[in-house]
Formats: structure tokens, C-alpha cells, sequence
């Protein structure tokens, strides 16, 4: 039973209110980690904006690439120490799930894509609640994060 108690629907109105403020919070936060990490190469920012339609901003995703590309789990665990939260959306890509690969016949090399997203994205939080303070440290983290992974890696 999903239906909704009066209680949620009377948060739900209240916050529809705020719906503009809310995505404009959202959008300046996403907008502001972006640029931090601009400069750096290996780390492609997964980005919606079309004039044709508008972002939620739900959340930050990033996807890894180049040098970077087989170092996610790495680069998390260092964001963890730092007290960052970040999350994994697609863990698995649905042609690596036995079902599909059954059913289906699915040979999950034929996705690329789907591999791609699932093993070298991460995902940060842009929400509302998150301050200016908490971009700027989040983009630092990162900087430290990616720096020190590759230092390691020359090592």
C-alpha cells in the first residue's frame, strides 16, 4: 500500500510551494561543483540541460574516465575517510544480472555504455540542504582524493 497519509500530503503541498526555490538551490550547488572540477581531465560530469527540458539536479553524478577510469572504488574509499557520502546508482547494468542474461541472452560486452556508467560513475548529493561550504570541500575532497590515487598509482 503506497497511498499517502495526510500528514505526507500536507508536507508535499508545502514543499510544491518552494519547488522553484528548491531547484534553483539544487541547480546553483550543481553548477558550482562543476566548475570546481572542470580542471580536471579524467572526470566527465553527467549533465541534462536542454532548452527543451530542465535538470532536477537530483544529484551530482561523475563519471570516470582515462586514468582515472579503473580507479572509482579507490577514489570513494577516499571520499569516505573524508566524510563524504557519495553513492553507486548502477551497480550492475542490467545485462550483467543472471536474469536477464538467461532470459534474454544478454552478453553484457555488447553494452558498453551500461558497463561504462556502472563501473565508473559516482554520484554526490546537491540537495538543498547541502551549503556552499559543503560544495567547496566536496570539490576539494575530490581534488585530493583524485591526486592522491594517481600518486599511488606512479608510485
Amino acid at each position: 500500500n503506497y497511498r499517502m497519509s495526510e500528514v505526507q500530503a500536507a508536507l508535499g503541498v508545502a514543499q510544491l510551494s518552494r519547488v522553484r526555490e528548491i531547484l534553483s538551490r539544487r541547480k546553483s550547488n550543481f553548477e558550482r561543483l562543476k566548475a570546481f572540477l572542470s580542471s580536471i581531465d579524467d572526470i566527465y560530469v553527467l549533465d541534462s540541460d536542454t532548452p527543451d527540458r530542465e535538470n532536477s539536479h537530483y544529484c551530482f553524478n561523475m563519471i570516470f574516465r582515462g586514468r582515472l577510469r579503473d580507479k572509482r572504488d579507490e577514489i570513494l574509499i577516499k571520499l569516505k575517510e573524508r566524510g563524504l557520502g557519495t553513492s553507486i546508482y548502477y551497480p550492475h547494468p542490467v545485462p550483467r544480472m543472471l536474469y536477464y542474461r538467461e532470459k534474454y541472452g544478454y552478453d553484457a560486452s555488447s553494452f558498453p555504455v551500461a558497463e561504462s556508467l556502472s563501473d565508473c560513475s559516482l554520484a554526490l548529493p546537491v540537495a538543498g540542504h547541502v551549503s556552499m561550504e559543503d560544495i567547496d570541500y566536496m570539490a576539494q575532497s575530490i581534488r585530493r582524493s583524485v591526486d592522491e590515487v594517481v600518486a599511488e598509482e606512479a608510485a
